[in-house]
């Protein structure tokens, strides 16, 4: 599984390629093997929404910008799920694990769908709250809160259920907010 932000960031002109190659390459192409994909709807599954980060990339505007990518993305699986295309519905954006010096932080998401209702629980159960607003989380316990969510489109689908995990962190340690690990310990 990869990600759609590591898919948005592949780069066809990479560090690859001499500037004097570029005018060689005409396009880009996504392949997907299909020996363990059983039908069309797992293979919607498996191709969207990338397929629509490919054309981005391939034919969308100069200068690549994930949040205007995703704010097009959003209005994009909308008509999809009005169609018969089984897609991978995304998390919901702004929902990544984070490290606060805080005993509370408010959590704002999105649908990655317009028109779609987010669900949520933070006690380990499946998601069942509806989303109205921001999430406010106590950050009292050295335990993380774990944040389980779900989206449900308009025409009923589910996702799957995306989590983050949110801690209070220690001040005396510093700690690498993008991958949550601990970088040293001061005492």
């Amino acid at each position: 599984y990869l990600a759609l932000p590591a898919v948005y960031a592949y780069e066809p002109l990479g560090a690859g390629f001499a500037k004097e190659e570029h005018a060689y390459v005409k396009g880009i192409q996504a392949n997907t093997w299909t020996e363990f994909i059983a039908d069309e709807k797992h293979l919607d599954y498996m191709v969207y929404p990338r397929a629509l980060v490919v054309a981005e990339t391939g034919w969308g505007p100069a200068g690549k910008n994930y949040d205007r990518f995703m704010k097009k993305l959003r209005v994009r699986l909308q008509a999809l799920d009005r169609q018969p295309v089984n897609f991978r519905i995304p998390e919901p954006i702004g929902l990544k694990d984070s490290i606060s010096y805080s005993n509370t932080i408010d959590i704002s998401l999105q649908p990655s769908v317009q028109g779609a209702t987010i669900y949520y629980s933070m006690d380990g159960t499946e998601p069942d709250k509806k989303l109205s607003g921001t999430i406010k989380l106590s950050l009292t316990t050295k335990e993380p809160v774990v944040l389980k969510t779900i989206t449900v489109l308009p025409s009923g689908r589910k996702s799957a259920v995306y989590s983050a995990s949110f801690k209070k962190a220690d001040p005396r340690i510093e700690w690498d907010s993008t991958t949550m690990r601990k970088l040293s310990a001061n005492g």
